[in-house]
């Protein structure tokens, strides 16, 4: 595919060369016509788009609202084809996505989806529309099947604005299709493109000057007469001469606002878009720092809590020794008096007594502890 786009853009510079020095010709008649026809202002305009040289329809035609040099101001900067041929085919065709979503059974969902692509279309507004279309039920269609459509027909568009559209919509297929190769294939090809009208604007002044240049070569030159009146020749290639540059001025005038108006708008996308992260970042640590310190301040009375209860179970610790050493006093001086009497009076209620102390002096500590 790529070496087939490459071939189609060669091809396209040797038969636009070949055509602009015609062009050129005409634009010269037409210039030196006093009253010139709108039907071959258009012809020449329509060649022009068709050869891809926007700027020279620019330069012919005044009219802002002319379809000729609307067209040509689309494929300087690069602008979306629509027109209401489009908005109604579009507009018939709107149902295809949700009447396949209603379609449960896989074969008869795959037989609706084959016809559709089938469908059989003629006009190229017509092939833009089924495409964008195409486009809406894309997660229908096999892999292949959208890049297949589009890449069938750029090889047979010869018209340069039709395949300025063509390349349009097929990028913006592309990056439905998350196809990296084929949309850097088109973004290459679509830059090609541009290089191109560059290069027939260039040629089409170079060869306007030239025509000029031969037209008053050509013009024959009338008997020396005695000097009565200014030469009127000599004024005639004045007057040329500073329309060429004129036109040269313009034109160069027009390109230069156009790339500066490109530069701009990327340049404040650039600055919006570093203000747009740049504030993201500040709120991003903002946000981290204010979690920071509400984790910190609750890591600190967590720990006061902790040192609270610390120094308490001290307290309570140091008591319960207090508590259990004079437990131990009392089983000590208990036991100690009934092993005095159990020495002078030897009898089983005695042992009794002393192993119920015992006993019981033993559970009152374990209770405490």
């Amino acid at each position: 595919m790529k070496h087939l786009l490459i071939l189609l853009f060669l091809s396209s510079i040797g038969w636009n060369a070949i055509g602009q020095e015609n062009a050129s010709s005409e634009a010269l008649k037409l210039l030196n016509t006093k009253n010139i026809s709108a039907d071959s202002l258009n012809n020449l305009t329509e060649r022009m788009l068709g050869l891809g040289n926007p700027y020279a329809v620019i330069f012919l035609v005044s009219d802002s609202t002319n379809t000729s040099v609307l067209q040509a101001k689309m494929m300087i900067d690069g602008a979306s084809y629509s027109n209401e041929n489009i908005t109604s085919l579009l507009a018939n065709w709107s149902q295809w996505e949700s009447e396949l979503k209603k379609i449960k059974k896989p074969k008869l969902k795959a037989a609706a989806i084959d016809s559709l692509y089938e469908l059989n279309v003629s006009t190229f507004d017509e092939y833009v529309a089924k495409g964008r279309a195409l486009q809406g039920i894309q997660r229908f269609l096999k892999k292949s099947q959208l890049q297949d459509f589009y890449q069938s027909k750029i090889s047979s568009l010869e018209d340069s604005f039709e395949k300025f559209v063509w390349i349009n919509e097929s990028i913006v297929a592309a990056s439905k299709t998350k196809n990296k190769k084929w949309s850097f294939e088109l973004t290459t090809l679509r830059s090609q493109e541009e290089a191109s009208y560059a290069a027939n604007r260039d040629l089409f002044i170079s060869d306007l000057v030239k025509a000029i240049i031969t037209q008053a070569q050509s013009t024959p030159v009338a008997p020396e007469k005695p000097i009565e009146k200014p030469n009127n020749h000599i004024w005639w290639m004045l007057i040329i001469g500073l329309a060429v540059v004129c036109i040269t001025l313009l034109v160069l005038y027009f390109v230069s606002q156009n790339k500066w108006k490109k530069k701009t708008h990327l340049l404040q996308e650039k600055v919006i878009g570093s203000q747009n992260e740049l504030t993201e970042q500040i709120q991003s640590l903002q946000l981290l720092h204010d979690q920071s310190a509400s984790a910190l301040q609750m890591m600190k009375s967590e720990i006061h809590q902790r040192e609270v209860q610390l120094g308490q179970l001290k307290k309570d610790h140091v008591l319960k020794e207090q508590m259990v050493s004079e437990e131990l006093s009392k089983l000590q001086n208990e036991a100690r008096q009934l092993v005095d009497e159990l020495s002078k009076e030897s009898s089983v209620q005695k042992w009794m007594e002393l192993q119920n102390v015992i006993s019981r002096k033993i559970n009152q500590i374990k209770e405490l502890l």
